[in-house]
């Protein structure tokens, strides 16, 4: 047991005092004389968009940031699901997050927000149809 008293094991290893002096047991996916590298990191990994290879009993696995899930982290959170923008808004699905590019006349995150005075459409086209008129009649007398 003194043999072992300066020695450390990392990662859940456990000290073996043996004839040859005392030596770290580690576990699965774990190695080195202080089980302190792990075998995940060693051995190439499947893990996608940023996950983190994770020493398990079992063997591997991937440790999942935030806004994906799957055994390998290949599947991204729709973060528009839910449908968020509203007013006939598209919504643009990104990574733990999403933005709306809303139809004319509204804006906010969500394109909740009416920019336009109620019926603009109506006076949009009035005006619209004022202005073409006016020029229509200027060009007639000038011709």
């Amino acid at each position: 047991d003194d043999n072992c008293r300066n020695i450390q094991c990392m990662n859940g290893g456990s000290k073996v005092d043996g004839i040859g002096g005392c030596f770290c047991r580690c576990p699965v996916n774990y190695g080195g004389s202080d089980c302190s590298i792990n075998g995940c990191t060693i051995e190439p990994t499947t893990c996608q968009n940023g996950g983190t290879p994770v020493s398990m009993a079992n063997g591997c696995v991937c440790q999942c940031p935030d806004g994906t899930r799957g055994e390998t982290c290949q599947y991204v959170n729709d973060e528009c699901s839910s449908n968020p923008c509203g007013n006939g808004g598209l919504c643009i699905d990104g990574m733990k997050q999403y933005y709306c590019e809303c139809q004319y006349g509204f804006g906010g995150v969500n394109c909740a927000t009416s920019k336009c005075p109620q019926n603009s459409l109506f006076l949009d086209l009035h005006l619209f149809y004022l202005f073409f008129f006016a020029i229509q009649d200027a060009l007639n007398r000038w011709i």
